[in-house]
């Protein structure tokens, strides 16, 4: 029987989790045609909008959880990354322009699978989902 990839055994453990507490908001995936690239998909409201948030898990010792806090930022662009260098200074979490310009919302967190606490990923989670609902509107503003 083949051993399960580091990637499995993280989301099992997470989802293990979420069922022991009756979490509901998360739905699994996984990349389309990464056999192991896993991620659990929620909406984060904030200010009447729904904000797409994932929690990406891999084969590496990283987990990411991302957030996209704005669909398209200003065609100011150069004034955006000014904003964003600057934040980025000054938080934990990572302003980023991804290809298309939305501004995405991102943290790490690095743990191999002995050291994996899902306890501490839903509270890094729920963090983030505070972070965003005390400055959401002066991104928004920042960025439009």
């Amino acid at each position: 029987m083949k051993e399960k990839s580091i990637a499995r055994q993280k989301v099992d453990i997470f989802q293990n989790l979420l069922d022991k507490y009756k979490i509901d908001s998360f739905v699994l995936g996984n990349t389309k045609g990464e056999e192991d690239d896993y991620f659990f998909r929620t909406n984060l409201v904030v200010s009447k909008n729904e904000l797409p948030a994932i929690i990406l898990i891999d084969n590496t010792v990283y987990t990411t959880i991302q957030v996209m806090l704005l669909e398209k930022a200003s065609s100011r662009k150069e004034k955006v990354i000014e904003w964003i260098n600057n934040k980025n200074r000054t938080t934990f979490l990572k302003y980023t322009l991804d290809r298309d310009g939305s501004l995405i919302l991102s943290c790490t967190l690095p743990a191999d699978v002995e050291q994996f606490d899902p306890n501490l990923l839903l509270a890094l989670f729920n963090e983030v989902d505070r972070y965003i609902k005390e400055n959401y509107e002066e991104d928004v503003k920042n960025c439009q």
